[in-house]
């Protein structure tokens, strides 16, 4: 409630300060540690150095983790993804680059460690999870951006009709308490 928004979307310089402090940083590897604990993760952070600090906080915890962002290198990338899809209970740390066009279906957990006020960034972060494989059945979605009350639960019915003419009133009446109760 306290970000700033700037263009549409929450202020990302602001809302790095924010979700940098040691404890927000620390939150996500408690949560991770209680709540996903050993399953492959990917991590959608603020900024660069948001990402860093909260890899930095996995690999301090002893877990297997890595960054990596729109600056990395080619060869460095290609290194880090081949690292993902093959290490088991791997953690992606990324910033802005495994959404879009990033497909690895081992991925069993994910964490919106940001908010946003797309539901389209929304949508593309968690549809990471969602990608079907032989045994796998489910993935665990764990928003720490609050994301969830402003969009409501990844895959609930939408009236996207309603969205296109008017996506502004649309989302931000889009569920109230009683109806986002009803999926706990």
């Amino acid at each position: 409630k306290d970000l700033s928004i700037k263009a549409g979307e929450f202020d990302n310089s602001l809302m790095g300060l924010e979700f940098s402090q040691p404890h927000h940083v620390n939150n996500v590897v408690t949560i991770y540690k209680q709540k996903a604990e050993g399953t492959k993760a990917i991590v959608f952070n603020v900024n660069i150095e948001h990402s860093l600090k909260v890899t930095d906080a996995f690999v301090q915890a002893g877990y297997n983790c890595r960054h990596f962002d729109g600056e990395t290198d080619t060869n460095e990338r290609t290194e880090v993804l081949s690292w993902f899809e093959n290490t088991p209970g791997a953690i992606l740390c990324n910033v802005g680059i495994a959404t879009t066009g990033f497909d690895e279906p081992t991925v069993e957990s994910i964490i919106l460690n940001r908010a946003t006020k797309s539901l389209t960034l929304y949508y593309q972060m968690i549809g990471r999870g969602s990608r079907i494989l032989k045994d796998k059945s489910t993935f665990d979605v764990i928003d720490l951006g609050n994301n969830f009350h402003r969009f409501g639960p990844w895959g609930a019915d939408l009236d996207w009709q309603r969205i296109f003419r008017s996506p502004n009133y649309y989302l931000d009446n889009l569920m109230d308490d009683e109806e986002l109760e009803s999926y706990f």
